[in-house]
């Protein structure tokens, strides 16, 4: 990751009338006049907002989330508000979020400048009821740029650690309410000048979804939608704006200053801001019951004999280069190449492993391109052989509608691929996704053929490396049962099969997405999620005991291995599922960190480190 010059800007939230206090372990606390505390608060602040004008600030929760809203002007007088019942039939959809469903725990704010200043300082502070986690929207209405304004209306939004430890990346929003405005958000310093990375590129978005006008990853808002003041509908436009920061800890404490304002500073009007951020719990949940251990699983095969994969934080032996008709891959210092016999190379592939599959074993893997992008895919059967696919028929009308995608439209870039396990042995088959114009974007892989039996004690693994070119997009994994008798469950396991924690000792797993208490991290209920595969009548639709996890991709964990344990809730449902990954993929990103080295995988001869 390339660390950002945010410099803090002088605005200190007085501890005055509200009580609002020094930043806690997770936010900064406020003590509101209803008697309640926020103690896991976000405060986002509206800088030099101007006197006259009326104000609305509405926070939405998402997947149950119960959303406290306060607002402090910077003499500490303020206003608390919990429940707004005005607001509880507000939906959105948004690139980030997906379908936010109405609420009556939603919460709103009117409010004005009443310092006797033109201009003054107004805080939004959003927590959680009780002390929740979970993950919200606030937006912002009565905003405006003017031929007066000269440079833009400018915000600030200070990390706190509860918003990092909550694992959910922090989007703006810049909505225009006038067809004439063409908003734009960029990042600056102290002195208002935009923020510039070694490259010479601004963090700043034009047209949200144009990778030539925007930072990072975004996304066309023209699908997208908010609900504003008097229950109407705003829907978003392709000159929209949106900015996405995926937050580490180094982050907690820091400020990021956001200015709002038109592209080239030409057009003026109203608009609409809208920050998607998350929260994390004051107190962790109770860990899931752990699983019985499982057996190594068996090399991967290749030239070379190769050692087992590690878990996560790193990775045992390797492959050697495997030549077979239609491609070969190699693999040097941890990291796969892909030729294919279009004489197409593809360096630092993203890779994927189905272990121990059982012989005659097929699977279908299918890749979908996120907004106009080109997915290209290898699959390598058992025996090394590997078939490159670009665009493929039979995929053009494959579709989805995911939490962390929204909708995915059919597209003929689309590919699709056939994997075998044609050994007389259980062994692994792999398949490798990169992008097939070498643009950066976003995909959704589809792996069917999965299924989990009675002799299945240990449930399926599914292993994926993270590659340099998966910066950008939170790393997602579904389980979509076939099947309403069949619960699913994912964890992350090391190579003995055993789950692994996080530094406070959760469990990587999830069995009921949507359920805080059943799953690690953010998800969402996939009753409203669905894929649709070949034509509109074999459609996969989600539901309440299917699973999820986004897991994302730090920088830290390059190189390493993950082992994705694919099973039932306590082993006591069985059948066939879907595996669905979500992830982006920046081609164009260089690999500047060694592999992670695990511990004794035994690499074999035809190749060295990594794999």
């Amino acid at each position: 990751m390339r660390y950002f010059r945010y410099l803090p800007i002088l605005l200190i939230i007085l501890m005055l009338g509200y009580g609002v206090t020094a930043q806690e372990p997770l936010g900064v606390t406020v003590n509101c006049d209803n008697g309640r505390t926020i103690t896991n608060g976000i405060p986002i602040t509206v800088v030099q907002m101007r006197t006259g004008f009326t104000y609305t600030a509405t926070a939405m929760g998402i997947n149950g989330f119960d959303p406290v809203l306060a607002v402090v002007d910077a003499s500490g007088n303020g206003l608390c508000t919990d429940d707004t019942p005005e607001v509880a039939s507000y939906t959105a959809s948004l690139p980030t979020t997906g379908y936010i469903a109405g609420s009556a725990t939603n919460a709103q704010i009117t409010f004005s400048n009443n310092s006797g200043q033109p201009f003054a300082d107004v805080t939004i502070i959003v927590g959680g009821y009780e002390d929740q986690g979970g993950e919200f929207i606030v937006l912002l209405e009565g905003m405006a740029l003017t031929q007066a304004d000269n440079i833009g209306d400018p915000f600030t939004i200070q990390i706190t650690p509860g918003m990092v430890a909550s694992g959910v990346p922090l989007t703006v929003y810049q909505i225009s309410v006038t067809n004439v405005f063409d908003p734009l958000i960029a990042t600056v310093d102290s002195e208002y000048n935009f923020v510039q990375l070694d490259d010479g590129s601004y963090i700043a978005c034009d047209d949200a979804g144009n990778p030539n006008a925007c930072f990072g990853q975004s996304s066309d808002l023209s699908s997208s939608y908010i609900t504003r003041s008097g229950n109407r509908q705003l829907p978003g436009g392709p000159l929209d704006a949106m900015l996405t920061f995926p937050l580490s800890p180094e982050f907690a404490g820091q400020y990021i200053n956001f200015l709002m304002r038109s592209s080239s500073m030409e057009t003026f009007g109203d608009y609409v801001v809208v920050f998607h951020a998350g929260i994390a719990d004051k107190q962790p949940s109770s860990p899931p019951v752990q699983p019985p251990s499982q057996p190594t699983p068996a090399p991967l095969p290749g030239g070379g004999t190769g050692g087992t994969t590690g878990g996560t934080g790193g990775t045992g032996g390797t492959t050697g280069a495997t030549g077979a008709v239609g491609g070969s891959v190699e693999v040097v210092d941890g990291w796969a190449t892909l030729t294919c016999d279009d004489g197409r190379v593809f360096p630092n592939v993203t890779t994927f492993i189905i272990r121990d599959a059982a012989p005659g074993a097929n699977f279908l893997v299918t890749a979908l391109g996120v907004n106009g992008f080109d997915p290209y895919l290898a699959a390598m059967d058992a025996d090394g052989t590997i078939r490159c696919v670009d665009n493929s028929a039979e995929a053009a009308t494959y579709n989805a509608n995911l939490p962390t995608t929204d909708v995915v439209a059919g597209s003929p870039s689309n590919a699709q691929a056939v994997m075998t396990n044609n050994l007389d042995q259980n062994s692994s088959v792999i398949f490798f996704v990169a992008s097939a114009n070498n643009q950066p974007g976003e995909v959704v892989i589809f792996l069917e053929g999965l299924e989990l039996s009675p002799q299945d004690t240990n449930g399926d693994t599914v292993a994926y490396q993270i590659s340099p070119a998966m910066s950008g997009v939170d790393f997602s994994v579904y389980q979509i049962a076939l099947t309403n008798d069949f619960d699913p469950f994912i964890a992350v396991v090391d190579s003995e099969g055993n789950f692994v924690q996080d530094s406070n000792g959760l469990y990587f797993t999830c069995d009921n997405a949507g359920d805080r208490n059943t799953c690690w991290g953010n998800s969402a209920d996939l009753s409203n999620s669905y894929y649709i595969a070949r034509d509109a009548t074999a459609r996969l639709a989600g539901g309440p005991l299917d699973a999820m996890l986004i897991l994302g991709t730090p920088e830290s964990l390059i190189g390493s291995v993950v082992n994705l344990q694919m099973r039932s809730s306590n082993m006591a449902t069985t059948g066939g599922y879907v595996v669905v990954f979500h992830f982006g993929l920046n081609p164009q990103a260089t690999n500047t960190s060694a592999p992670a080295t695990g511990g004794d995988g035994g690499g074999g001869d035809g190749g060295k480190g990594g794999f």
